[in-house]
């Protein structure tokens, strides 16, 4: 059988060098090929990263735009509310000092109306209570709309934002 295959090789060697040859190159060209193919897709896979990073910069960045413009407005809307607050402690200030002079002529008025001492001891107590629980009143109905306008601030500029993201995502890398 050895001798056989000896004599096989030594016949054909030329056809067999040359068909060896032609397999061994062929298996370079496709090593080749793949190689190529494989740099070609690794490419591609570069650039698509690299304009994914791209995009998520350009979002990320208008978040952020949109955001500091929503503060920005909010800032500006508390700063005129600080400015009407000033101006209704004002103007509280000024009913303040009505309210004192009415309260004043009310207690004079009912000095001189009362004869009785106890009647006018009363009167003018009842008078005193009033005109304070009307003070406080005011002041605290002032406490309550400052608080009531900040949240409605705060609101405006959450659905603001919210809105703002909403539409960014929604614009995001979608095809129709």
């Amino acid at each position: 059988m050895t001798a056989v295959i000896l004599g096989f090789i030594s016949r054909y060697w030329v056809h067999l060098l040359v068909i060896a040859s032609l397999a061994a190159g062929v298996n370079l060209i496709y090593k080749a090929g793949v190689a190529d193919e494989r740099e070609r897709w690794e490419n591609k896979a570069y650039q698509a990263t690299i304009e994914t990073q791209k995009a998520a910069g350009k979002f990320t960045a208008g978040l952020i735009s949109d955001h500091q413009v929503n503060q920005n407005d909010s800032n500006v809307k508390i700063e005129q509310l600080e400015a009407d607050l000033i101006s209704a402690d004002n103007a509280a200030i000024g009913l303040r000092e009505q309210i004192k002079s009415y309260a004043a002529k009310q207690r004079q008025c009912a000095i001189n109306s009362s004869r009785d001492s106890s009647n006018r001891k009363s009167a003018e107590e009842a008078i005193g209570v009033l005109s304070k629980l009307l003070s406080e009143s005011d002041q605290r109905a002032g406490v309550y709309a400052d608080y009531a306008d900040r949240l409605e601030i705060s609101r405006d500029s959450c659905e603001k934002s919210y809105v703002d993201l909403k539409k960014r995502i929604d614009g995001f890398g979608v095809k129709k």
